[in-house]
């Protein structure tokens, strides 16, 4: 199959982005699986390449900057009235996941009686996460920072470092 015919078969309609509440932009690549769930709206900056089998859910905002990719079976979770943000230039590694919420389990209640909270997600620019990392509710991913493959990253991290781990820490400057 060729380059052309796989763009071709990765051409995003405007009847798609209605459909998905997604704001259409210049030079964007969404291959097959892609879902949207809970009417989460959806802003892609131009160039943006989504690759297969990404589910975007939770009836939030998610923002994703100019040039950025997010690889294969990637999931992003943002509850309603909360964002992710992405920055430009980031990579997102294939099975990453990103949730901005987190179920309450006070002891007097049951805690599928509880409800979620939820706390913004910012990841800036120029951002390597790698594969089959999991950033949870609150965290910012400074500018230019590097996340190792299998990290579970649960609080900031400031720009311009490597950080590895579970949980994330600091390693080094990049």
């Amino acid at each position: 199959m060729s380059f052309l015919y796989r763009m071709k078969l990765s051409f995003v309609t405007s009847h798609y982005c209605r459909k998905y509440h997604i704001k259409k932009a210049k030079g964007l690549i969404i291959e097959s699986g892609f879902k949207v769930y809970d009417k989460t709206l959806v802003e892609l900056s131009p160039y943006v390449h989504i690759c297969k089998n990404c589910v975007f859910a939770g009836g939030g905002y998610i923002s994703i900057g100019d040039h950025t990719t997010i690889f294969r079976n990637s999931e992003i979770h943002s509850l309603n009235g909360s964002k992710v943000v992405i920055g430009q230039d980031s990579l997102i590694a294939k099975e990453a996941y990103i949730i901005n919420s987190n179920h309450s389990f006070k002891k007097d209640e049951l805690i599928r009686k509880q409800k979620p909270h939820c706390s913004d997600i910012t990841i800036g620019n120029d951002v390597w996460v790698g594969g089959r990392v999991t950033i949870l509710e609150g965290v910012t991913i400074g500018d230019g920072s590097v996340i190792g493959a299998g990290s579970v990253v649960n609080k900031d991290i400031p720009s311009y470092v490597v950080a590895v781990g579970v949980p994330c820490k600091e390693i080094k400057k990049r």
